[in-house]
């Protein structure tokens, strides 16, 4: 995704990534870290009325059978279980984006934000996290993911 070359340096944007969970992975279709936290993209790409719960749904559930955020929840709560597990302290942000030009959107996310690809480096530019990660810590993050994912150097 092109558009998150526009982050800057300070942000490492890693494709693919696999999330292992104890017996099962996750794959996250995008995994930005940078010094506001680490954000999850889904990435969704119908076209047509994408419809989002109007209320948050216990993870792994949703609110309609043409809610996104389902798959979302799932991999969120992989990612959170990781650096739970790894002692690593940050704020995970999750992001749908619907890459679709032909998407429309009933309803909000109570649990993600719902953007178009042009608005996501702003968004994650703007983010403000609770606790800023240090250079250091962005690069554990990068390392653990990469290592666990088996993309590791």
């Amino acid at each position: 995704m092109r558009v998150l070359e526009q982050l800057g340096s300070e942000y490492r944007v890693l494709d693919g990534q696999r999330i292992l969970t104890g017996d099962a992975v996750k794959q996250a279709d995008r995994i930005v870290i940078g010094p506001n936290g680490v954000f999850h993209i889904e990435l969704n790409n119908t076209a047509g009325e994408i419809r989002f719960a109007e209320r948050i749904a216990e993870p792994g559930t949703a609110g309609s059978p043409d809610d996104p955020t389902a798959q979302a929840y799932r991999r969120e709560f992989a990612l959170k279980n990781l650096l739970r597990r790894n002692q690593i302290k940050a704020e995970v942000v999750g992001v749908i984006c619907l890459t679709h030009p032909d998407a429309t959107i009933t309803g909000q996310s109570p649990g993600f934000a719902a953007l178009t690809p042009d608005k996501l480096p702003s968004y994650i530019r703007s983010y403000k996290a609770k606790q800023e990660l240090a250079g250091e810590q962005v690069g554990r993050i990068v390392k653990l993911l990469e290592e666990q994912s088996g993309s590791g150097k």
